[in-house]
This record gives C-alpha cells, structure tokens and sequence, in this order.
C-alpha cells in the first residue's frame, strides 16, 4: 500500500512538475518580451523627452550669452557705473512689453549712446525714438542708435539724409532738446503700434520665453564653465606631452575601444 502510494506521489509530482516547467517558460518569454517592450519605450523617452530638454539648454546658454554680452557692453561704456546699468537695462525690460524688440537688443541700442558720451538722461529720452525710427526706416535698432549717437553726440548730423535737422552745441540740453523734438515729430509712436498689428504678439511671446530661458542659461553656466575648466586642464595637459607619450595614448585607446564590444 506504501509502496503504491508513493509511486502515485511520484507520477503526480512529476506531472506537475513538467507543467510548472512548461508556465515557467511562457512566463519568461512573456518578461523577455516586456523587457524588449520597455526597451523601446526608453529609447522612445530618450528621443522624445532628454533630445529636447538638451537643445532648449543649449538654447538658454546662447540667449544667456547674448544678454550678458550686451549688458556688460553697456557697463563698460558707462565707465563702470552699475546704477546707472540697472536703470537702463530696467527701462529695456519695460519696452520690451510694449514694442518687438526684446530688451537685449534695447541694452545694445543704449550701449551705443553711452559709447557717444550720453548721459541716462539722455539715453532714457532717445530710446524709445531710436525704437520708433527704426521701425520706420526698417533698419536694424543698434544701427539707429549709431546714427543718432553721432547726431547729437558729435558736430556731425548722419540723420540729416532723412531729412532731421538738429541744432545746438555738441553737449547741450539744446542740441538734445532739439534730436528729441525732431524724431518726435517724424517717428514717434512708430515701435509701438507695430507691436499691435500682424504677429506683434507672438513676437512679445517669443521676447518672454527668450527671457525665462536667460534666466535658465545663468543657472547652467557657472555648472559649464566648471567642467569647460577641467576640460581646459586635461587639453593642456595633453598638449604638454612628448609625440611618444601622444602615440602612446592613440594607441592604448584603439586597444580599449576594440576589446570594450
């Protein structure tokens, strides 16, 4: 009877085992193809989330750049004076709500002025008219404000071509007055209406998110220029080296890059 019952044991646990063996294997095909599945869908985030997240640093940096380019432009033709920088780049970032052109471009316009000899009461009164004339004459913002700058900054008139006359002793509040009361008269309001017609506002959307993306930039550059330090170490190291210690380095990294696969 003993003897029975364990041959029956026997049968039935060896069944059992040969189906638990035959799920175990579904099983495992069924992982290897999730495996395979999840393989794809990271791939797929890599390419869809990290691809973007990488060119929208790469684009705050460059627009960080050119901000940080155009404000220490500014502070250095203002002779080193910071307040005064503040209240300028303060008075860009306000037109830059109402007109289309973002305030690096403003800072760059004033910078101009300033390198003339202007003074902020000076450049706060012109800008908004160099904005105004450039959009009239559809030239470029920092060329405006060369012509302008030379206007009222020098003996010589380069806005008579378009028919502005501008009187007064270079240095003046007269000659000032009078480049105020000219530009006036033929651009004023000319910047801001064009930033309410066509894409106007599209464009003062992009203005914005140019400065959220600054503001990301000036996050992750002081991070770069850690690493682009080292990286500046190691190169100099490098260069540093004989022709025989160079070749040796091509050649143990060909070794390494073929035994890695």
């Amino acid at each position: 009877m003993a003897s029975k019952s364990i041959g029956l044991l026997n049968i039935v646990f060896g069944a059992n085992t040969k189906g638990f063996e035959r799920a175990m294997k579904k099983a495992q095909a069924k992982l290897k193809k999730f495996g395979g599945a999840m393989k794809k869908v990271g791939r797929g985030m890599t390419t869809s989330l990290t691809a973007p997240l990488v060119a929208f640093a790469a684009v705050a940096v460059r627009n960080f750049d050119i901000q940080a380019k155009a404000e220490k432009k500014l502070l250095v033709a203002l002779k080193d004076r910071g307040s005064v920088q503040q209240r300028l780049i303060a008075q860009a970032k306000e037109l830059q709500t109402k007109t289309l052109f973002g305030d690096e471009e403003t800072i760059a316009a004033q910078a101009m002025l300033a390198t003339m000899g202007l003074e902020e009461d000076a450049i706060t009164r012109l800008i908004p008219l160099v904005q105004d004339m450039a959009v009239a004459k559809g030239m470029g913002l920092v060329q405006a404000a060369d012509l302008v700058a030379k206007s009222v900054g020098s003996s010589t008139n380069a806005l008579s071509r378009y028919g502005i006359v501008i009187e007064g002793a270079v240095g003046s509040s007269g000659r000032l007055d009078s480049a105020v009361g000219a530009l006036t008269t033929m651009f004023d309001g000319q910047a801001e209406a064009a930033a309410q017609v066509g894409a106007g506002s599209l464009i003062q959307l992009k203005n914005i998110w140019g400065d959220i993306s600054e503001d990301i930039g000036r996050i992750i550059v002081p991070s770069l220029n850690k690493v682009a330090a080292k990286m500046k170490e190691l190169a100099e190291w490098i260069d540093g080296l004989s022709d025989s210690q160079k070749t040796n380095i091509v050649k143990w990294a060909g070794i390494v890059a073929a035994l890695g696969p």
